[in-house]
């Protein structure tokens, strides 16, 4: 997880969340050049996120690997204005990978760790497909 790969680039990205309504998202993000909007909704804003960014990725045959373990973390000491951190493991090829995002809202530290996981995986296929 050294490297940030920019494969796929999130250039907006909006949650709408109630206490008795459905979170819905609406993003936009940038794939090989080419501008891609979606909406989703979902339990959560997160979810809503995996919902919108599913139906953009299924444009290029790429499915998000199962997730298996969720973190999220808050420096010690850290005020409620702290930085947040997610981890979140995930199972691809029977194997565990961790990614990390780190924001200020603790929906868009996962965001910032699943979207780690897809440039991962894209790089990957680029790799493997240039050898």
């Amino acid at each position: 997880e050294s490297r940030d790969y920019n494969h796929v680039k999130l250039i907006d990205c909006s949650i709408t969340s109630g206490l008795e309504t459905e979170s819905t998202v609406v993003l936009q993000v940038e794939i090989e050049g080419k501008l891609h909007t979606s909406t989703g909704t979902g339990n959560g804003g997160f979810d809503a996120f995996i919902s919108s960014i599913n139906k953009v990725l299924d444009a290029y045959n790429y499915s998000i690997p199962k997730l298996v373990n969720f973190e999220v973390r808050i420096p010690k000491g850290g005020e409620t204005n702290a930085l947040t951190e997610a981890i979140i493991t995930w199972e691809t090829s029977g194997k565990h990978i961790k990614t990390r995002g780190v924001h200020a809202n603790q929906v868009f530290a996962a965001i910032h760790a699943t979207l780690r996981m897809i440039n991962l995986q894209f790089h990957e296929h680029d790799d493997s497909m240039s050898s």
